[in-house]
Protein backbone atom coordinates (compact mmCIF):
# COMPACT_ATOMS: atom_id res chain seq x y z
CA UNK A 1 0.00 0.00 0.00
CA UNK A 2 1.01 3.60 -1.03
CA UNK A 3 0.89 6.34 1.21
CA UNK A 4 2.06 9.01 -1.45
CA UNK A 5 -1.56 9.40 -2.56
CA UNK A 6 -2.43 12.80 -3.64
CA UNK A 7 -5.98 13.62 -1.55
CA UNK A 8 -8.42 16.23 -3.05
CA UNK A 9 -10.07 18.60 0.15
CA UNK A 10 -14.04 18.59 -1.08
CA UNK A 11 -13.06 22.14 -2.79
CA UNK A 12 -11.16 20.28 -5.36
CA UNK A 13 -8.12 22.99 -4.42
CA UNK A 14 -6.63 21.73 -1.76
CA UNK A 15 -4.06 18.78 -1.77
CA UNK A 16 -2.17 16.31 1.10
CA UNK A 17 0.30 14.64 -0.65
CA UNK A 18 1.42 12.26 1.66
CA UNK A 19 1.35 10.87 5.33
CA UNK A 20 3.28 13.76 6.81
CA UNK A 21 1.32 16.56 5.49
CA UNK A 22 -1.90 14.65 6.62
CA UNK A 23 -0.88 14.24 9.83
CA UNK A 24 0.16 17.54 10.16
CA UNK A 25 -3.55 18.83 9.05
CA UNK A 26 -4.92 16.39 12.00
CA UNK A 27 -2.83 18.23 14.35
CA UNK A 28 -3.76 22.48 12.51
CA UNK A 29 -7.32 20.79 13.12
CA UNK A 30 -6.83 19.35 16.22
CA UNK A 31 -4.40 21.33 17.99
CA UNK A 32 -2.63 20.73 21.71
CA UNK A 33 -3.91 22.52 24.02
CA UNK A 34 -2.33 23.24 27.82
CA UNK A 35 -4.84 21.32 29.84
CA UNK A 36 -3.07 19.02 32.13
CA UNK A 37 -6.35 16.24 30.40
CA UNK A 38 -5.85 16.63 26.87
CA UNK A 39 -5.44 13.36 25.29
CA UNK A 40 -1.92 13.28 24.56
CA UNK A 41 -0.45 14.99 27.36
CA UNK A 42 -2.53 12.16 29.40
CA UNK A 43 -1.17 9.37 27.26
CA UNK A 44 2.82 10.92 27.65
CA UNK A 45 2.30 9.95 31.31
CA UNK A 46 1.00 6.16 30.62
CA UNK A 47 4.03 4.62 32.55
CA UNK A 48 2.90 6.81 35.79
CA UNK A 49 0.07 4.80 36.56
CA UNK A 50 0.17 2.36 33.93
CA UNK A 51 -2.31 0.00 35.05
CA UNK A 52 -4.68 2.45 37.03
CA UNK A 53 -7.50 4.48 35.64
CA UNK A 54 -7.06 8.68 37.02
CA UNK A 55 -9.28 11.17 36.90
CA UNK A 56 -6.93 12.67 34.35
CA UNK A 57 -7.63 9.75 32.15
CA UNK A 58 -11.32 10.14 32.08
CA UNK A 59 -11.36 13.79 31.40
CA UNK A 60 -8.92 12.70 28.55
CA UNK A 61 -11.77 10.06 27.08
CA UNK A 62 -14.10 12.39 27.27
CA UNK A 63 -11.98 14.72 25.40
CA UNK A 64 -11.86 12.14 22.41
CA UNK A 65 -15.59 11.92 21.81
CA UNK A 66 -16.13 9.92 25.09
CA UNK A 67 -19.82 11.78 24.74
CA UNK A 68 -20.21 11.48 28.75
CA UNK A 69 -19.75 7.50 29.02
CA UNK A 70 -16.27 7.86 30.89
CA UNK A 71 -17.54 10.16 32.95
CA UNK A 72 -20.55 7.67 33.67
CA UNK A 73 -17.85 4.81 34.32
CA UNK A 74 -15.88 6.34 35.99
CA UNK A 75 -16.68 5.50 39.63
CA UNK A 76 -17.17 1.68 38.34
CA UNK A 77 -13.70 2.06 36.40
CA UNK A 78 -11.86 2.96 39.07
CA UNK A 79 -13.51 1.43 42.16
CA UNK A 80 -13.65 -2.21 43.11
CA UNK A 81 -16.26 -3.48 39.93
CA UNK A 82 -12.96 -2.02 38.00
CA UNK A 83 -10.50 -4.45 39.34
CA UNK A 84 -10.78 -6.95 36.85
CA UNK A 85 -9.77 -4.71 34.01
CA UNK A 86 -7.09 -3.23 36.17
CA UNK A 87 -5.69 -7.10 36.67
CA UNK A 88 -6.39 -7.60 32.84
CA UNK A 89 -4.02 -4.69 32.48
CA UNK A 90 -1.25 -6.05 34.13
CA UNK A 91 -0.66 -8.45 31.55
CA UNK A 92 -0.50 -5.78 28.69
CA UNK A 93 3.52 -5.32 28.74
CA UNK A 94 3.78 -0.96 28.48
CA UNK A 95 6.81 -2.28 26.34
CA UNK A 96 5.04 -3.98 23.30
CA UNK A 97 4.97 -2.00 20.51
CA UNK A 98 2.29 -2.62 17.86
CA UNK A 99 4.11 -2.15 14.47
CA UNK A 100 7.33 -4.00 16.08
CA UNK A 101 5.94 -7.05 17.15
CA UNK A 102 6.22 -9.93 14.97
CA UNK A 103 3.37 -12.25 13.53
CA UNK A 104 4.09 -15.40 16.01
CA UNK A 105 4.55 -13.12 19.13
CA UNK A 106 1.52 -11.04 18.35
CA UNK A 107 -0.57 -14.45 17.67
CA UNK A 108 0.67 -15.98 20.91
CA UNK A 109 1.42 -13.33 23.04
CA UNK A 110 -0.41 -9.90 22.20
CA UNK A 111 -3.00 -10.16 20.77
CA UNK A 112 -4.58 -12.55 23.48
CA UNK A 113 -3.63 -9.93 26.06
CA UNK A 114 -4.96 -7.42 24.09
CA UNK A 115 -8.23 -8.94 23.57
CA UNK A 116 -8.71 -9.67 26.76
CA UNK A 117 -8.51 -6.44 28.58
CA UNK A 118 -10.86 -5.06 25.80
CA UNK A 119 -13.49 -7.67 26.84
CA UNK A 120 -12.92 -6.86 30.42
CA UNK A 121 -13.08 -3.13 30.18
CA UNK A 122 -16.39 -3.53 27.86
CA UNK A 123 -18.13 -5.22 30.80
CA UNK A 124 -18.31 -1.98 32.67
CA UNK A 125 -21.68 -0.31 32.20
CA UNK A 126 -21.37 2.59 29.75
CA UNK A 127 -18.54 1.37 28.03
CA UNK A 128 -18.37 0.25 24.54
CA UNK A 129 -15.40 -0.36 21.81
CA UNK A 130 -15.29 3.34 21.23
CA UNK A 131 -14.94 4.52 24.92
CA UNK A 132 -12.98 1.49 25.90
CA UNK A 133 -10.00 1.51 22.89
CA UNK A 134 -9.89 5.80 24.02
CA UNK A 135 -9.67 4.92 27.61
CA UNK A 136 -6.92 2.08 27.11
CA UNK A 137 -5.58 4.04 24.08
CA UNK A 138 -4.47 6.09 27.37
CA UNK A 139 -2.90 3.30 29.59
CA UNK A 140 -0.67 1.91 26.08
CA UNK A 141 -0.24 4.28 23.35
CA UNK A 142 2.02 2.36 21.69
CA UNK A 143 0.19 -0.44 21.32
CA UNK A 144 -3.81 0.19 21.54
CA UNK A 145 -5.61 2.22 18.58
CA UNK A 146 -8.69 4.15 19.20
CA UNK A 147 -11.19 1.72 17.18
CA UNK A 148 -13.96 4.12 16.85
CA UNK A 149 -16.60 4.38 14.41
CA UNK A 150 -15.04 6.09 12.23
CA UNK A 151 -11.68 4.17 12.24
CA UNK A 152 -13.49 0.87 12.16
CA UNK A 153 -15.58 2.30 9.49
CA UNK A 154 -12.61 3.09 7.06
CA UNK A 155 -10.90 0.09 8.50
CA UNK A 156 -13.26 -2.83 7.99
CA UNK A 157 -16.45 -1.39 6.29
CA UNK A 158 -18.45 -0.42 9.44
CA UNK A 159 -18.76 0.10 13.08
CA UNK A 160 -17.62 -2.87 15.22
CA UNK A 161 -20.26 -5.12 16.08
CA UNK A 162 -18.28 -7.13 18.14
CA UNK A 163 -15.17 -8.09 19.68
CA UNK A 164 -13.88 -9.86 16.97
CA UNK A 165 -14.37 -7.34 14.34
CA UNK A 166 -12.58 -4.65 17.25
CA UNK A 167 -9.62 -7.04 16.97
CA UNK A 168 -9.95 -7.68 13.27
CA UNK A 169 -9.43 -3.60 12.86
CA UNK A 170 -7.06 -3.95 15.49
CA UNK A 171 -4.62 -6.03 13.20
CA UNK A 172 -5.30 -4.32 10.32
CA UNK A 173 -3.88 -1.25 11.65
CA UNK A 174 -0.84 -3.37 12.95
CA UNK A 175 -0.67 -4.62 9.54
CA UNK A 176 -0.51 -0.99 7.75
CA UNK A 177 1.39 -0.19 10.07
CA UNK A 178 4.29 -2.97 9.54
CA UNK A 179 4.20 -1.95 6.01
CA UNK A 180 4.46 1.89 6.61
CA UNK A 181 6.59 1.77 9.32
CA UNK A 182 9.19 4.26 7.43
CA UNK A 183 7.19 6.82 6.36
CA UNK A 184 5.15 6.88 9.55
CA UNK A 185 8.18 7.15 11.41
CA UNK A 186 9.70 9.48 9.25
CA UNK A 187 6.13 11.88 9.72
CA UNK A 188 6.60 11.50 13.51
CA UNK A 189 10.16 12.25 13.53
CA UNK A 190 9.25 15.69 11.26
CA UNK A 191 6.46 16.28 14.36
CA UNK A 192 9.31 16.03 16.99
CA UNK A 193 11.61 18.50 15.21
CA UNK A 194 9.17 20.96 14.35
CA UNK A 195 6.84 21.53 16.96
CA UNK A 196 7.73 23.78 19.91
CA UNK A 197 9.10 22.28 22.98
CA UNK A 198 5.95 21.29 25.65
CA UNK A 199 3.32 20.37 22.66
CA UNK A 200 2.12 17.51 23.61
CA UNK A 201 2.02 16.16 20.19
CA UNK A 202 5.89 15.78 20.27
CA UNK A 203 5.80 12.25 21.50
CA UNK A 204 3.28 11.02 19.78
CA UNK A 205 3.15 8.02 18.86
CA UNK A 206 3.21 5.81 16.20
CA UNK A 207 -0.01 4.12 16.57
CA UNK A 208 -1.45 7.24 17.08
CA UNK A 209 -0.20 8.68 14.00
CA UNK A 210 -1.73 5.95 11.94
CA UNK A 211 -5.09 6.38 13.73
CA UNK A 212 -5.24 9.78 13.81
CA UNK A 213 -4.69 9.87 9.84
CA UNK A 214 -7.16 6.99 9.62
CA UNK A 215 -9.82 9.41 11.22
CA UNK A 216 -9.15 12.29 9.73
CA UNK A 217 -9.44 10.81 6.54
CA UNK A 218 -13.29 9.52 7.33
CA UNK A 219 -13.59 12.26 9.15
CA UNK A 220 -14.25 14.11 6.04
CA UNK A 221 -17.15 13.53 3.31
CA UNK A 222 -16.39 12.11 0.10
CA UNK A 223 -13.06 10.28 1.22
CA UNK A 224 -14.41 6.79 1.14
CA UNK A 225 -13.23 6.29 -2.56
CA UNK A 226 -9.68 5.79 0.29
CA UNK A 227 -11.14 2.84 1.96
CA UNK A 228 -9.61 0.66 -0.67
CA UNK A 229 -6.10 2.22 0.31
CA UNK A 230 -6.43 0.69 3.72
CA UNK A 231 -8.13 -2.69 2.62
CA UNK A 232 -5.16 -3.62 0.88
CA UNK A 233 -3.59 -5.36 3.69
Amino acid sequence: MCWNQTITWDDGEEHIDNFTETLICFLMAYPDNDNSYAPERVARHYTNFPNEFTENDIKAAEALGARGHANAAAKDLMGDEGIHVREALENVDINWRLFEINDDVWAQEVEPAVRAVIKAITTIPDIGFSVGTKLLYLKRPHLIPICDRLVNTRIIGHDARNLDEVMDCINKIRQIGRANLVTITTAVRHLNEHLPNGDAYVEMSLVRALDAVIWFLEQKPRRKEYNALFRQV
